[in-house]
């Protein structure tokens, strides 16, 4: 195994940046122009719209598939997680980062998006041998980048920033991001920071070694890792972090303002998102979608894209689960259920970010996906805390 490196100073969310720097994250960029599906104002049909949606779904078949993304789909049941108070799915984070180029017209960005099973692997989360869980494992994940930026047509060092979604004790999302050319690795937690700095330290420990291999050596005293600043907003309930998460990676992949992303918006932002899901559905049915009226809501009680009352208007991963660990729910959502790590880097893949390693031959031994997704929060809004 390869020796640790020289970590970088781990700045306290509570210290101030030394005054050489490198600073923390921060854009005077206004989203608006770049993100405005998250700033325009829902008119109160789309708000009705959006509701009749998620009562009809309830009774549908939540594994009919609404939308396909590279090797992904976005089902029904993933979808019935962007309503009030519930637990958002990965493949919805997974949804907004991998499409971004087709959704928010985003043309070349110099950010790369990594889905949740990243650092599930990258640190053994879950595993079933104690003594090897929450212990970092590059060769878990050493063939991921590089398969990763063949397929983007990229390399290490063409892209700026690199963004991780965490799912913490698959109880809470998280963003981590690499900023390569400010020489920061930055938490950003919605429920606050992780004094231990050990995911920031992990990350920079595997950036370390994929510089390595290129010949190239990091210096550590040119680095910083912060934990999430005090300016960094904050959720104000138990369930919004997912929300939270694809905030703060879009706005950082982007480089843009965050001053905008707050609780109170939330709401507005579900909405947002599902009515995009299902317009960009529509768009791809092969069928008719009729509109939900009161008195067609039997007839059409089994078409997952039934959606509005008037007609269609422009706006313009689970995590992974370890070989031997029993499932807090253990129940099967329909994903990537008795496959190998194979699966992992799927979820990963995209119609642009698209990282799809089907055929790898990873040394991730023990490590196969599976369930997640509801177990502690989400459809009866219980709390997720930090475990």
């Amino acid at each position: 195994m390869e020796p640790e490196p020289t970590y970088p100073v781990v700045v306290s969310s509570t210290d101030l940046p030394p005054w050489s720097g490198p600073f923390p994250y921060r854009s005077v960029q206004d989203p608006f122009h770049v993100l405005p599906m998250f700033r325009l104002p829902v008119m109160p049909a789309e708000w009705d719209g959006y509701r009749r949606w998620l009562r009809l779904a309830e009774h549908r078949d939540g594994s009919d598939v609404l939308v396909k993304f590279g090797t992904n789909v976005v089902t029904v049941e993933d979808c019935l997680s962007l309503a009030p108070g519930q637990w958002l799915r990965d493949n919805i984070l997974h949804y907004f980062t991998s499409t971004m180029k087709t959704t928010f017209k985003i043309k070349s960005p110099a950010a790369v998006f990594f889905s949740s099973f990243f650092l599930t692997l990258l640190f053994n989360e879950g595993h079933a041998n104690a003594n090897v869980e929450d212990t970092f494992s590059y060769k878990n994940i050493e063939s991921w980048l590089s398969k990763k930026m063949k397929r983007l047509k990229t390399s290490l060092h063409g892209s700026k920033t690199l963004v991780f979604f965490r799912n913490v004790g698959r109880m809470h999302w998280a963003t981590y991001v690499i900023f390569q050319d400010l020489k920061i690795i930055e938490e950003f937690d919605s429920m606050g920071p992780t004094p231990s700095g050990i995911i920031l330290k992990g990350l920079y420990r595997w950036l370390f070694l994929e510089n390595k291999r290129l010949g190239i050596h990091l210096d550590s005293s040119e680095w910083r890792l912060y934990p999430t600043r005090p300016s960094t907003s904050r959720q104000r309930n138990g369930y919004d972090c997912g929300v939270f998460s694809i905030l703060f990676a879009l706005h950082t992949g982007l480089r843009l303002n965050m001053n905008n992303i707050n609780q109170a918006r939330i709401p507005t932002i579900r909405c947002q998102m599902l009515l995009h899901i299902l317009k960009k559905a529509q768009a791809n049915d092969n069928n008719e979608v009729l509109p939900v009226g009161p008195d067609r809501q039997e007839a059409n009680a089994n078409n997952p894209l039934v959606l509005l009352s008037g007609p269609e208007e422009d706006s313009d991963e689970r995590s992974a689960h370890i070989d031997g660990m029993s499932d807090v729910d253990g129940g099967d959502d329909g994903n990537y259920v008795g496959e190998t790590v194979d699966a992992a880097y799927d979820v990963d893949n995209g119609e642009e970010d698209d990282a799809s390693q089907a055929n790898d031959n990873t040394n991730a031994g023990d490590v196969v996906a599976g369930n997640n997704n509801e177990d502690d929060c989400g459809r009866n809004q219980r709390e997720c805390w930090r475990r």
